[in-house]
């Protein structure tokens, strides 16, 4: 699936609290799975599970609702392992499909 994963694609990234949230790939970084992308969270219901790099600001940054992210590592998605937080892996649907 190495070669699908490319800007435009959208993954999963995992919040501190184990949630997941879709992430747009914005770049990959040349010769590894690490990715930059745009991250989507649930506005002020994601505030305490964001993670501290993000440093939200404002009220309406929060309720923007995205932020760009750098450099997230690659964790593969295992069935009944606990998800890293900080990491992004490929929705369970697209992994069944191998894209």
């Amino acid at each position: 699936m190495e070669e699908n994963l490319k800007p435009g694609r959208i993954v999963h990234y995992v919040l501190k609290n184990g949630d997941v949230r879709p992430l747009t790939v914005t770049r990959v970084i040349p010769g590894t799975k690490t990715v930059n992308g745009v991250l989507a969270f649930d506005g002020p219901n994601d505030k305490s599970h964001l993670p501290e790099e993000l440093e939200i600001r404002s009220e309406i940054e929060l309720r923007a609702g995205t932020r760009w992210m750098e450099e997230i590592p690659y964790n593969e998605l295992v069935t009944g392992k606990t998800l890293v937080p900080g990491t992004w892996h490929w929705p369970a649907i697209a992994r069944a499909a191998g894209q």
